[in-house]
C-alpha cells in the first residue's frame, strides 16, 4: 500500500501539530516496512530512503498544498492520503484514492476571541472541506468529537477516536550522569516545576506566574520551556514586576532532542492551559513519571491517569493550594495507563483505518 501525508507540519512545525505528525509518521514507517510512505511538502528536497519518500512539486508551488497536490498524489499512485492537521486539499479526487483527516480541535470555534477574524474564516473553510471530503475522520479525543458535532454537520459513522502518542525517546529512562550533566548545562541544580508550552494566550502562563508568586517557595523554581509567541513579552514583564527573575527560568526554542532530559530532571509538571484538543505534554509528563497538576478540562480528565491533580481555572487560590499538594507528591508509575498511548498501539489503530 502507498500511503501519503500532508507533511508541512512534519518538516516545519516544532510544536503540537509538528510533534503529532513526526511521532505518528515515524512510528508508522518503522513498524510497517511492507508499505511505502510518501511525505508531500513543497519546501523539501525530493528523496527516497527505503520505504520513506519525500515528494515536492516539479512545477509552480503556488497553492500546491491546497490544490495542485492532487496531481502529485495521483502520480505517486497513492492508495490512502492522510491530512495530519485538520485539512485536505481542495479539488476533484479520483475514487481510487481514499482520504483520511485528523481533526485535533476546533478551538477557533470554542474560543473565537483567541483568533483574528480572517484566521477563523480560513480554519473554518478548511475544516468544512476536510469533513466533507474525508472517507475517514480521526478525532484525537472524545472532547474533540463532541465539539466538532457542536459546530459542523458530518457523517459520524466515519469518525474514529485515536489518541496521540509522543516521541519514542521520552519513554526511556536517561542515566543519572546524563541528567546531572544536563542540569549543570542549564543551571537547573535546584528542584523545579516544569511547564512545556509555546507562549500564547491560551497556554495561560500568566495565571501560573501569579499563583507561583503566592506559593513562592524559595527552594523551588519554575521552568518554562517553549517557543516564543504573542505572550512571551508579557510573561517576561510580569516576572520582572513580581520580582521573580531568580525563581522563574525561561528556556525558549528548546532543543527537541533534550526533551527527555528536561522532563526527567523536573520534580513535577504543571499544565494550566485554558483549552486543548489533546495535550501532548500531559502524556510526556506521564511517561516521565512526574507528579502532575493540570487545569480541570474535560480532555485532560479523559486522557489523564487518576493520580493527576486538577485545579479550578476560575480560582487562583485553588491553584496555589494544589501547587502545595503537588510538591508533596512522589514520582508516579503511570505505565499501565500510558500503554494505550505508545507508538505500537497508536500505529496499529491508524493502520487498521488505512486498510479498511
Amino acid at each position: 500500500m502507498n500511503i501519503g501525508f500532508d507533511a508541512k507540519r512534519y518538516f516545519h512545525n516544532k510544536s503540537g501539530l509538528g510533534n503529532y505528525s513526526r511521532d505518528l509518521v515515524d512510528s508508522l514507517i518503522q513498524l510497517n516496512p511492507e508499505h511505502d510512505f510518501f511525505l508531500f511538502d513543497k519546501s523539501s528536497k525530493p528523496s527516497s530512503e527505503r520505504n520513506k519518500h519525500i515528494v515536492s512539486p516539479n512545477h509552480s508551488a503556488f497553492l500546491w498544498r491546497e490544490f495542485g497536490i492532487i496531481k502529485s498524489i495521483k502520480e505517486c499512485n497513492i492508495d490512502v492520503y492522510h491530512g495530519l492537521s485538520n485539512e485536505l486539499p481542495f479539488g476533484k479526487w479520483p475514487n481510487s484514492i481514499k482520504k483520511v483527516v485528523t481533526i485535533h480541535d476546533v478551538i477557533f470555534k470554542t474560543h473565537p476571541d483567541k483568533y483574528p477574524f480572517m484566521d477563523r474564516l480560513f480554519y473554518d473553510t478548511k475544516t468544512k472541506n476536510a469533513l466533507k471530503t474525508a472517507d475517514s475522520i480521526i478525532a484525537t479525543s472524545q472532547q474533540t468529537l463532541n465539539q466538532m458535532a457542536d459546530f459542523y454537520q458530518f457523517d459520524k459513522s466515519k469518525v474514529e477516536i485515536v489518541y496521540q502518542t509522543c516521541a519514542p525517546e521520552l519513554w526511556f529512562k536517561k542515566s543519572e550522569l546524563e541528567i546531572i550533566n544536563f542540569k549543570s548545562q542549564y543551571d537547573l541544580t535546584e528542584p523545579f516545576l516544569l511547564y512545556v508550552s509555546s507562549f500564547n494566550q491560551r497556554k495561560n502562563h500568566l495565571q501560573l506566574i501569579k499563583a507561583f508568586n503566592k506559593f513562592n517557595s524559595q527552594s523551588i523554581k519554575l521552568v518554562f520551556a517553549g517557543q516564543k509567541g504573542d505572550t512571551y513579552q508579557s510573561v517576561i514583564d510580569l516576572i520582572h514586576d513580581l520580582g521573580l527573575n531568580d525563581q522563574i527560568i525561561i528556556i525558549p526554542n528548546f532543543e527537541q532532542d533534550d526533551l527527555p532530559l528536561l522532563y526527567q530532571s523536573a520534580q513535577a509538571f504543571v499544565y494550566p492551559s485554558l483549552t486543548e484538543g489533546f495535550g501532548i505534554p500531559l502524556l510526556e509528563a506521564m511517561v516521565s513519571n512526574l507528579p502532575i497538576l493540570a487545569s480541570d478540562l474535560p480532555v485532560f480528565r479523559e486522557v489523564a491517569n487518576r493520580d493527576v491533580l486538577f485545579f479550578d481555572l476560575k480560582s487562583e487560590s485553588d491553584l496555589v493550594l494544589k501547587l502545595n499538594q503537588l510538591m508533596e507528591m512522589k514520582p508516579i508509575d503511570y505505565s499501565k495507563h500510558t500503554k494505550q498511548f505508545n507508538k505500537e498501539s497508536v500505529s496499529k489503530q491508524i493502520m487498521k483505518i488505512y486498510k479498511q
